[in-house]
């Protein structure tokens, strides 16, 4: 028997701003991406959220090096979601520049993917 994998989508937001934000509102952040990431499973999709992810770092690494591990996962998913607000955060523009740079489905809301960029 075949078993259907699901699609892996990457969930994107203003997290730390370039580790410039306060805790609260790095708190606030993450709800919102937890949110979404919710959302997203429910809706069937294998999701990679990357605030979580970084909880398994043994050390705090530096932003750029959490920023190559993040892209590096983008390269490897089916599509990424961008959480409301996401211009505003340095390391969500870049992730976004690196997703439309290779020509990937990019969702900006739960009811209608835009697809590709």
């Amino acid at each position: 028997m075949a078993m259907s994998l699901k699609p892996v989508i990457y969930v994107a937001g203003v997290y730390s701003d370039g580790l410039r934000l306060p805790q609260d509102e790095m708190d606030r952040n993450l709800k919102t991406m937890d949110y979404y990431a919710r959302e997203l499973s429910n809706l069937g999709w294998a999701v990679i959220h990357p605030i979580q992810n970084e909880k398994f770092f043994v050390t705090t690494p530096s932003y750029e090096v959490i920023m190559r591990t993040d892209l590096s996962i983008i390269a490897r998913c089916n599509a990424v979601f961008f959480c409301p607000g996401w211009e505003e955060g340095e390391g969500a523009r870049r992730e976004h520049d690196f997703a439309t740079s290779r020509g990937m489905k990019i969702m900006y809301s739960l009811l209608a993917p835009r697809g590709t960029q």
